[in-house]
């Protein structure tokens, strides 16, 4: 198989990939969601445009990451289509100790999403008027999955 390197020297606006600092989670957690809306706006970032946003989280002296998967296939939740297509939106939890509660940090990062998603009226020709739609990051349409978890089954996509 093909090798594929990260660099920092990647453009942040063509990567498939975003990652975030530490601080983005605890300024997320403490402040919400606008106080972290500006970090990928000013830099033209689409984060529905990624395959994988890489959260780290510093909590209590412990380190967990939270991985955001396909965000922008959140839509084919709501498809009636029945489409069989491998890539969903979820989220992969790290956390070697669960020291983390991952359902209140997931909840956050839903919180964000749907900010986000309101934020950049991306979907808006899709949505219309449908109010299920207006906060579409859910626990049923993006779950969270931790390692550990025997219901792993999130099949994500390759980063090519």
């Amino acid at each position: 198989g093909r090798v594929i390197r990260i660099s920092r020297n990647e453009d942040p606006e063509n990567s498939n990939v975003h990652f975030f600092t530490s601080h983005f989670f605890s300024t997320l957690d403490d402040e919400g969601p606008e106080a972290v809306s500006s970090w990928t706006e000013k830099k033209g970032i689409d984060i529905f445009a990624k395959k994988f946003v890489f959260i780290p989280i510093n909590q209590s002296l412990h380190w967990s990451l939270c991985v955001v998967v396909n965000p922008g296939f959140i839509l084919n939740e709501f498809n009636e289509d029945g489409d069989d297509n491998d890539d969903f939106p979820c989220i992969l939890f790290l956390d070697s100790l669960k020291a983390h509660k991952k359902t209140r940090i997931a909840s956050r990062i839903r919180n964000w999403l749907n900010h986000q998603f309101t934020r950049l009226n991306k979907f808006s020709d899709v949505i219309k008027n449908d109010a299920e739609l207006k906060k579409p990051f859910t626990k049923d349409t993006m779950e969270v999955f931790d390692p550990r978890s025997k219901s792993v089954t999130c099949t994500t996509t390759s980063l090519r």
